[in-house]
């Protein structure tokens, strides 16, 4: 089957296998059924490919080619993307002012309402990521959920590229319509789906924890597989798959997955072989582990951060600073919540 497939790909010309008709000297349009894509091409080149809408409405852009009948689960949405969404846009109080979008107070009780108040979240991760994109020009940065993308339009504003992975529909509007505001669509690339250790699950967003209006910090939820698609926000990829859309090969790794971190890293080796990281900065809430988790997922993690040369280290408070002590692997549960896994060749300077 494949060789036939060739023989014809190879020996019918192309405009007979397309149905492509000329409309100037340019732009030719593809008969795609009901989808008509004005294509620019050059002289001999042809290529149709019909535009893909999210369930959400997000366009998305055409999967890239990675083998003859494979293609890239990561769902890049378009940068031409129409957000018809109306959200509350306000500059960052960080280097660059960035505008991102947050929720209404009634909608969101934790993070937007922390960020319209003092301009950011998390002062003290976006001060040291900044520390870190000033000392390198070619630093980029990777951001595993996102929420607003806080992080990647800081990236962008100071001139870096930006990758932003988030799974919740209304955060990558969210993030998309910042990235129209700040005519960053040069510098950010924003993926809707969840990161995990397998590809393809349908997902929903529950929340991490169980106390009451728990549904109102939208920046605590956790991925679950869905089994009903009328709650489906999201399909997984692993943080291998982001090797198909990166396109730098230095970059900062930002990792807020709310306990999921684990199995993220389960597949992560491509990623970390493709893309020079110096620094992940992960979210750890040693609080809210599972079982199985603390002692299935997390030896895991710390082997694959240790093997590969990384040393966990943690914030010094109110300076923006890393503190030099490493932490002690066997003290893992009484870690931080938020820590930093800094390479042993990285010269950085605090």
């Amino acid at each position: 089957m494949i060789a036939y497939f060739l023989l014809i790909h190879f020996l019918v010309p192309r405009s007979k296998l397309f149905n492509i008709r000329s409309l100037n000297n340019d732009t030719s349009v593809v008969s795609l059924g009901k989808n008509r894509v004005n294509l620019k091409v050059d002289d001999k080149t042809h290529t149709s490919i019909p535009k893909k809408f999210s369930p959400i409405g997000i366009e998305i852009l055409p999967p890239k080619q990675k083998l003859l009948t494979l293609v890239s689960p990561c769902e890049v949405v378009s940068p031409k993307s129409k957000i018809n969404d109306t959200f509350k846009c306000l500059k960052l109080l960080v280097p660059g002012k960035p505008i991102a979008c947050i929720y209404n107070d009634s909608e969101d009780s934790i993070i937007s309402p922390v960020i319209e108040h003092t301009g950011v979240w998390e002062d003290f991760i976006m001060q040291f990521v900044y520390k870190l994109l000033l000392q390198n020009d070619s630093l980029s940065l990777i951001d595993i959920g996102s929420f607003n993308g806080q992080y990647s339009l800081q990236a962008a504003a100071l001139g870096r590229k930006a990758l932003a992975v988030e799974p919740i529909p209304k955060h990558v509007k969210m993030i998309m319509k910042a990235i129209q505001l700040n005519n960053f669509t040069d510098k950010n690339t924003l993926v809707h789906n969840a990161i995990s250790n397998k590809v393809g699950d349908s997902i929903r967003m529950v929340p991490v924890d169980n106390f009451p209006n728990s549904n109102k910090n939208k920046g605590g939820l956790k991925i679950q597989v869905a089994f009903d698609k009328n709650v489906i926000a999201a399909k997984t990829i692993t943080l291998n798959d982001l090797t198909d859309v990166i396109n730098f090969d230095y970059a900062i790794l930002v990792m807020d997955i709310e306990d999921h971190e684990g199995y993220a890293m389960e597949k992560a080796d491509k990623l970390f072989n493709k893309v020079k990281i110096p620094f992940v900065l992960m979210e750890w809430f040693a609080g809210r582990w599972t079982t199985e988790y603390k002692f299935k997922q997390i030896p895991k993690l710390m082997d694959f951060m240790y093997s590969r040369g990384y040393w966990p280290h943690k914030y010094v408070p109110n300076r923006y600073e890393l503190l030099d002590t490493i932490l002690k692997k066997e003290g893992f549960e009484t870690w931080p919540i938020d820590i930093i896994w800094k390479h042993r060749l990285a010269n950085f300077k605090f």
